[in-house]
C-alpha cells in the first residue's frame, strides 16, 4: 500500500460514513466530524506527502497553491480549494452551513483532484507505506534479599491477570 492509496481510502471511508447519513436522522455536527477528520487527513498527507518536509507553518492553502509549479491545473486547484474552505468551515465556523448532498458532492470532486496529483507521483505518494507495530509489555523486578541481586522479568501482559 502507497501513501496515496492511504489517503484514497481515507476519501472512501468518509463518503460510506456520509452516505449512511442519508438513511438515518442527523445534525450538521454529524457532517462536521466526518469533514474535518478528512480535511485534517488530506492535509498532513500535503505536508507529509505531496511536499514532505513542509513546514509545521506552511498553510493549506498554500500547499494547494503550490501545485501550480508542478504543473497541476488550475481546476484541480481550485477543486481543492473547495475541499479546504468545507474543512476550515466545518472547522472553525459553528454556523457554516454543512448540506450533506453539498458536501458529498464536494469531496467526491476532491478525490477525483487527489487522484490527479497522486498521478503525478509527486513528493512521496508513491512510496509504500511501512506500518509501524506496537507491542505493550510488562517490567517487573524482584529484590532477592538473601543474595543481594535483583530479578527483572519482561513479560506480556494478560487480560484479567494480575501477572504475565
Amino acid at each position: 500500500m502507497t501513501r496515496g492509496d492511504g489517503i484514497l481510502a481515507s476519501f472512501a471511508k468518509t463518503l460510506t460514513a456520509l452516505e449512511r447519513l442519508r438513511f438515518e436522522h442527523y445534525q450538521d455536527n454529524d457532517i462536521r466530524e466526518v469533514v474535518e477528520a478528512l480535511g485534517s487527513k488530506v492535509e498532513r498527507f500535503f505536508k507529509s506527502s505531496v511536499f514532505p518536509g513542509s513546514l509545521g507553518t506552511d498553510t493549506f492553502d498554500g500547499l494547494i497553491n503550490r501545485l501550480k509549479t508542478s504543473g497541476v491545473s488550475k481546476t484541480t486547484r481550485k477543486e481543492l480549494h473547495d475541499l479546504r474552505e468545507l474543512y476550515n468551515g466545518s472547522k472553525h465556523d459553528p454556523f457554516h452551513p454543512m448540506g450533506l448532498k453539498a458536501c458529498i458532492d464536494i469531496i467526491q470532486v476532491a478525490r477525483d483532484a487527489i487522484c490527479l496529483v497522486i498521478g503525478q507521483n509527486l513528493g512521496t505518494t508513491a512510496t509504500p507505506v511501512a506500518r509501524a507495530i506496537t507491542r505493550t509489555l510488562w517490567l517487573s523486578a524482584y529484590d532477592v534479599y538473601v543474595g543481594g541481586v535483583t530479578e527483572v522479568y519482561v513479560g506480556l501482559p494478560w487480560p484479567n491477570d494480575d501477572f504475565a
